[in-house]
């Protein structure tokens, strides 16, 4: 059985939020823990997107911002929101 590709499956999600980060999609497959590059499939390079299979999992990191906003919010006890816009 084939499945659609990784990148058509974050499509039919919603689409990667503007706190993820398309640069560093996992793809979790059992044991294994395929490393994709969307923004380098939509700038054309075919390898970078992969045919999910049933049972896959795919994660979306953030951003490296959005993970340092939040820890300092957590760190300072601000709100997330507040700590987002003062790393921007």
């Amino acid at each position: 059985m084939q499945g659609i590709s990784t990148y058509d499956a974050i499509v039919a999600c919603g689409g990667i939020r503007p706190e993820g980060d398309a640069g560093s999609v996992r793809l979790l497959r059992g044991d294994q823990k395929l490393r994709l590059n969307i923004k380098l499939f939509l700038e054309g390079n075919p390898e970078e997107d992969m045919l999910t299979l049933p049972g896959d999992l795919i994660h979306v990191d953030p951003r490296w911002n959005v993970s340092t906003g939040r820890f300092l919010s957590g760190l300072l006890g601000l709100g997330t929101s507040a700590a987002s816009l003062a790393v921007r």
